[in-house]
């Protein structure tokens, strides 16, 4: 079933919008739009103007973004086909078994406080069978491939390696691999909660130290989502 999320984001690229370029139409920002995408925030948070702008953006009805009722596109013609220039190297014939999930470049927001980061979409597609996404209970809108940067997770992950982050999974489970970001730092870790309500930050390569982050510093953290899968020939 289509989400508000689904919906702003199925829009967004039918019309080659990143998530950027959208909230600069709109007047907000990409983590704005990464949060409505994600279901993160829901409709009745947002002011009723913003909507009318998204709406107006996306060519589109504040009704149907928020149910899903009607046409999505009311104003056009019945013959008029939407169509969005693409790189001849993404095009490829669909396979109903199959879908392709966007790699992003991940950019960290300046700002008070823990500040949601950016997903800005690249070219590049990875082919997930539908088969495995179902197995796994994932929504391809929740997931977000990330490129693996440093040697901090060797022997489990490479410099390289990509890696799917499923942005809807963010409750910590004690000793799964995680996305975060925390200071000015974008980090991919094993995460562990202490008794205490402190976070443990580990590392898989022992010549990096784990870290604490004490209960009164846990509002700079931001757990973007929790690795699923990877890919990569890192190590061989």
């Amino acid at each position: 079933m289509q989400t508000f999320g689904h919906r702003i984001q199925a829009l967004r690229r039918e019309l080659g919008y990143s998530q950027r370029k959208l909230g600069t139409l709109i007047g907000a920002t990409g983590p704005t739009i990464f949060n409505w995408e994600s279901d993160t925030t829901q409709p009745d948070r947002i002011r009723r103007s913003l909507l009318e702008s998204a709406a107006e953006a996306l060519n589109t009805t504040v009704d149907y973004l928020i149910s899903g009722k009607g046409d999505a596109h009311p104003n056009e013609p019945f013959s008029m086909q939407r169509v969005r220039a693409v790189d001849e190297s993404e095009y490829q014939d669909d396979d109903e078994g199959e879908v392709r999930i966007p790699v992003y470049d991940v950019r960290l927001q300046a700002g008070p406080g823990a500040q949601p980061p950016e997903f800005i979409e690249t070219l590049e597609r990875l082919t997930f069978k539908s088969s495995w996404l179902r197995k796994k209970r994932l929504r391809e809108a929740d997931l977000r491939i990330v490129t693996v940067e440093g040697d901090s997770m060797v022997p489990t992950l490479w410099g390289g390696d990509k890696v799917a982050v499923n942005i809807n999974q963010r409750n910590v489970v004690d000793g799964r691999v995680f996305a975060l970001a925390y200071g000015n730092d974008l980090r991919i870790k094993r995460l562990f909660w202490l008794a205490d309500g402190r976070l443990r930050i580990v590392s898989d390569n022992k010549a990096y130290a784990e870290e604490i982050v004490n209960s009164e510093e846990i509002d700079r953290v931001v757990i973007i989502g929790q690795v699923m899968h990877k890919m990569g020939e890192g190590g061989l």
